[in-house]
């Protein structure tokens, strides 16, 4: 039973197969053993190449003896094609150019007065996972061109066909343009969390408060008067034991206000942990990623030890000992997650392996 058959259509609607609206063709692929038959000047498309609504170009050409010698035929402009073999079923394009394709292509040429190019892109386009479900069974999903011709569809009469793709037409491009916002949000909320870290540690935010509250001034000192710095040991792989009561931090367990600690995991036995216990932090110390690549973004990122944890830290953190009586530890996070922080980190930038200088 088809979905058509269990969906009741509109009124002037009608059941059809698909091969009573388009007519249908299929490619071949000319003997690469054959050098003259290839790179000529035919465009030859392969299902690798579909996928955009109007397809511009072929990955490949062949040539007219190509053509000749073997199954390939060539296609009209405006012609729909649609992937019928393997990961790709379904896969559809509207040819903007007269084409050959391989075998592995069905090429549907819409029936004057029945349809036309854009409504049977979008017919081809709904239908994919129905395609998909029809090509399961085999060690790889195929599809024949007899499955396309065989298949029924919902057919709209031309003039309401014709509203049917302006509608789409509109609808998706709205869709595109709200995409294309969605694709852009992490970058704002990026931006938007570096201003409010900004607004945040250059007294800005809290001016306000500040004039009613208290007329203390702000200090300006650096971070090394306000904490103690210590670098991690670099533990030779020999310390290391598949499971363990404590887990060595290494640069990819450190990242923005995260302690990921299921990124590639280490653990030493409690024999180890105990020797190189002053490398423990502890509640309230900051961690920081300190070599990498800054234009690979893996390193310079800053962490708060909220809980008391079994772990060590490795030759690429650094710990953050924050002076208790002279910063608030969440305060100091912020601030080293600010850009104002992070330009002068930086800046201390040395070696091949980068790694920032004092701070």
């Amino acid at each position: 039973m088809t979905q058509q058959s269990i969906i009741k259509l509109p009124q002037g609607w009608a059941s059809v197969p698909l091969g009573e609206i388009a007519v249908w063709g299929a490619g071949g692929t000319p003997k690469r053993s054959e050098p003259s038959y290839y790179d000529g000047d035919i465009p030859w498309v392969k299902t690798g190449d579909l996928g955009p609504r109007r397809l511009k170009h072929a990955s490949e050409y062949i040539t007219e003896l190509g053509v000749k010698n073997s199954s390939a035929k060539l296609f009209n402009r405006g012609a729909v094609a649609i992937a019928m073999y393997g990961a790709t079923i379904g896969k559809t394009s509207i040819l903007d150019f007269d084409a050959t394709t391989n075998q592995a292509c069905a090429v549907g040429q819409p029936i004057k007065e029945v349809t036309e190019t854009d409504f049977l892109y979008y017919l081809l386009k709904n239908e994919k996972q129905n395609f998909i479900d029809k090509g399961k069974g085999g060690a790889q999903p195929n599809i024949s061109q007899q499955t396309i011709k065989e298949h029924c569809i919902g057919l709209p009469p031309p003039t309401e066909q014709k509203r049917i793709v302006e509608k789409l037409d509109s609808l998706l491009a709205q869709l595109e343009t709200i995409q294309k916002r969605l694709n852009n949000l992490p970058d704002i909320i990026k931006r938007f969390r570096q201003s409010v870290l900004a607004a945040a540690v250059s007294g800005k935010l809290t001016e306000q408060w500040r004039r009613l509250h208290t007329k203390e001034a702000w200090k300006n000192l650096t971070i090394g008067e306000v904490t103690t710095f210590q670098n991690g040991f670099a533990f030779k792989s020999g310390c290391f034991s598949e499971s363990g009561p404590f887990q060595i931090i290494k640069l990819a367990n450190v990242k923005d206000d995260n302690l990921k600690l299921d990124a590639a995991p280490a653990f030493v036995d409690e024999k180890v942990a105990q020797e190189f216990i002053r490398y423990k932090p502890e509640i309230d110390d900051l961690l920081i990623s300190m070599t990498g690549t800054k234009n690979k973004g893996d390193y310079g990122y800053v962490c708060r030890i909220p809980l008391s944890q079994k772990i060590l830290i490795n030759q690429r953190v650094g710990r953050i000992i924050p002076d208790k009586e002279k910063v608030c530890s969440k305060y100091l996070l912020q601030f080293m997650r600010s850009e104002l922080f992070r330009v002068e980190f930086f800046k201390g930038e040395t070696g091949g392996n980068r790694s920032p200088g004092p701070y």
